[in-house]
């Protein structure tokens, strides 16, 4: 707990860098960004395209940490969710669940987390509008020492499959 509460206490203004690149990494053929805050970078944001009656959708990202110490993916919010969440299935008996992080995910120094299908995950909850193929969906990202970034997520097909480093 303490270590949250230097963390929230130690945000500085941040400094966001945005790069355009082309998108080997997915089944899509729209370009993808990449975008970083302090010693964050966040590549190949991708997102799940939704039905009209789906209320959750899922995202995928690769959060790479430049620097020398740890840093928590604390929270994210978007304008067309009224929730946002990381969570990681969990076979409980024969059955996948869905495990919320309330605590975030831990993104270590030096290294990267893979957000994707069967892993950590980003949860778009109550939807206020229907995810489409080829659009683009902003999700703001909230990091404990790097503070907060916007993140231009592509909306690829309903089976698209996570970036990969």
């Amino acid at each position: 707990m303490r270590y949250l509460a230097k963390l929230a206490l130690s945000a500085t203004i941040p400094l966001v860098a945005l790069f355009a690149y082309p998108s080997s990494a997915t089944d899509e053929s729209a370009p993808m960004v990449a975008v970083g805050v302090g010693d964050i970078m966040i590549e190949g944001a991708l997102a799940r395209a939704t039905s009209p009656d789906q209320t959750t959708a899922r995202a995928f990202a690769i959060v790479k940490n430049r620097g020398g110490v740890d840093d928590v993916l604390l929270s994210a919010s978007a304008d067309f969710a009224s929730r946002v969440a990381f969570g990681e299935p969990k076979l409980v008996g024969d059955t996948k669940n869905m495990v919320l992080l309330p605590a975030g995910v831990v993104i270590p120094a030096g290294g990267a987390v893979e957000l994707r299908p069967d892993e950590t995950q980003i949860l778009l909850i109550d939807l206020k509008q229907k995810l489409t193929k080829g659009d683009t969906i902003t999700v703001t990202l909230n990091f404990g020492l790097n503070g907060s970034v916007e993140v231009p997520f592509t909306v690829g097909g309903h089976d698209a499959k996570a970036p990969s480093q």
